[in-house]
């Protein structure tokens, strides 16, 4: 019974590739042993040796390459069915259509002509005496199973290139946040320095393509060029875009954060951060009383002190107005603006380079990747053109 597929430990994952082989190797012998076209029977015996070696090795590895060759025996085997055989494989073919990943355009013209053709075999089992062509019939099965089988092998590699990015996006996402707690763990501050803000940035297109459905389309044979294309891509044009938000913020352009940030650095124990003392404009002005006092009891000695007293005067209420003035402009010239508690800003500075990171991963890959997909989706025939 083929001993040496099932006798070592498999994946459990594995298991059912090792049953569909079984199978298949007992109807080849069946076969066989009636005597049908040896043809056919030379090459699936030669498919399934090239399954059964790749079964004892790490065949974690082939699991494509093995279906493959196990579909290619299964439509073979179509072409030896009796009239009978034929008829309830138009009836599983008709199913799979219905229910399988074949494009719509494709799946309409095909479930009409394996239809009529199940039709003709039907009437000739209930009336010997109508002619029919078995072989043509066998021929037009296997074609239609072949494109079936393609396309469930089509979409299981898009699973598992998915599966792959996901690996990858998750191991690198790990990793800048290692580099990020490097950066800031021998500090007694997290502050917001270029490398810090493109790190978050990057964390978040690589978040982008761990939680979002964007799918990165690599073709057979051509593996390693595109794998590295979209594994630099997402965190690259996330840094970009959280350096370029972080540039709005600070000059206020469409964007600003009030109160305005003075301090971009978070203490160690994340308990308390930089805010300004609340009464520097009470000091100032009892500073400026106490100046005032000593020059009027001076006696208005020189021209100097004068001169000074008038300055001191003018500098505080102008401060004051151009505070007050100057931050109700900004606020009705910035598009968007985004209020934060005194003294934690720095935090909405974080998230806001972290969403910048996520959408521009989804805006701009979007805009950079969209003809790469279309061109990619006209090329896979056995997939729909996005528009």
């Amino acid at each position: 019974m083929n001993a040496g597929v099932t006798e070592k430990w498999i994946n459990p994952s594995v298991e059912h590739l090792a049953a569909k082989y079984l199978d298949c190797r007992n109807v080849v012998e069946l076969l066989k042993k009636q005597g049908v076209n040896a043809d056919i029977i030379i090459f699936c015996e030669t498919q399934l040796d090239e399954v059964k070696t790749l079964l004892k090795s790490r065949c974690w590895r082939k699991t494509t390459l093995i279906w493959q060759l196990l579909h290619r025996v299964n439509e073979q085997l179509i072409l030896v069915m009796g009239a009978e055989e034929l008829a309830a494989q138009g009836h599983k073919i008709l199913q799979d259509l219905k229910i399988g990943s074949v494009p719509d355009n494709v799946r309409t013209d095909w479930i009409i002509k394996i239809d009529e053709k199940v039709k003709e075999l039907e009437k000739h089992l209930a009336d010997s005496t109508a002619s029919i062509n078995l072989a043509a019939i066998a021929q037009l099965f296997k074609t239609a199973s072949k494109i079936i089988n393609e396309c469930t092998d089509d979409r299981f590699w898009d699973i598992s290139v998915r599966k792959f990015f996901a690996l990858i996006y998750g191991l690198l996402l790990l990793l800048t946040g290692i580099l990020l707690f490097v950066n800031t763990g021998f500090a007694s501050q997290f502050c917001l320095t270029i490398g810090n803000i493109i790190l978050i940035g990057a964390m978040g297109g690589l978040v982008s393509g761990l939680i979002t459905s964007d799918q990165e389309y690599i073709s057979k044979g051509h593996f390693w060029v595109p794998t590295f294309y979209y594994v630099l891509v997402r965190p690259s044009v996330g840094a970009v875009a959280a350096v370029v938000v972080f540039w709005m913020v600070e000059s206020h352009y469409l964007i600003q954060v009030v109160p305005q940030l003075r301090n971009k650095c978070i203490e160690s124990t994340c308990e308390r951060s930089y805010s300004p003392p609340a009464n520097t404009t009470q000091e100032s002005k009892g500073s400026l009383a106490v100046v005032l006092q000593n020059i009027s009891a001076a006696g208005k000695k020189s021209r100097a002190v004068k001169l000074e007293a008038a300055k001191l005067k003018k500098m505080v209420p102008f401060a004051n107005r151009s505070s007050n003035s100057g931050e109700g402009k900004k606020s009705e010239d910035s598009l968007v603006t985004l209020k934060s508690a005194e003294g934690k800003q720095i935090y909405m500075y974080l998230l806001l380079l972290f969403f910048a990171g996520f959408s521009g991963d989804k805006l701009l890959k979007s805009v950079s990747c969209k003809l790469n997909t279309k061109m990619f989706a006209e090329a896979e025939k056995t997939k729909e053109t996005k528009k």
